[in-house]
């Protein structure tokens, strides 16, 4: 089992990429909001007519599968339909911002890494010089010269 943190790859084109596509993704959904509330409304309208045809043994078994409410559910299937695809458009545009909220802590996140990196990086440059400096000064028997014998 792998403990501790793993590599995120956003892709080639980097966080930018995923947040384009992501804020398109988000406009898509608010453009069709309106539209899949309306479709979901007009096939309400057409449901209205019985366009399935009225108290032959057909309608009925098939008006029987389209309204019931499935076992295990408290939503019957041609209510689900029309309310998964008025939804649609909201939960489109809720997908989008969610990525685009995500990317902006993941953009924060991963300037902050940076920056502690390179301050780490630094750091260990600095100590490093520090002991050289301290290994070349006398009495410290760092070098063939400040070596004593006995």
């Amino acid at each position: 089992m792998r403990m501790g943190s793993s590599y995120v790859n956003v892709g080639d084109g980097g966080p930018d990429d995923v947040l384009n596509l992501a804020l398109r993704v988000m406009s898509a959904g608010d453009d069709f909001s309106e539209q899949a509330r309306s479709l979901a409304n007009a096939i309400h309208e057409i449901e209205q007519g019985h366009p399935w045809g009225d108290h032959d043994k057909y309608a009925s078994a098939f008006l029987k599968n389209y309204t019931d409410t499935p076992e295990g559910s408290h939503t019957a299937a041609n209510d689900a339909v029309r309310t998964s695809l008025g939804d649609s458009g909201d939960a489109l545009s809720h997908i989008g911002s969610t990525v685009v909220e995500t990317m902006a802590k993941y953009s924060v996140t991963d300037q902050g890494s940076g920056s502690d990196l390179s301050k780490l990086h630094s750091g260990k440059a600095e100590k490093a010089e520090m002991v050289e400096t301290v290994a070349k000064a006398p009495g410290h028997g760092g070098s063939a010269n400040n070596s004593q014998s006995a």
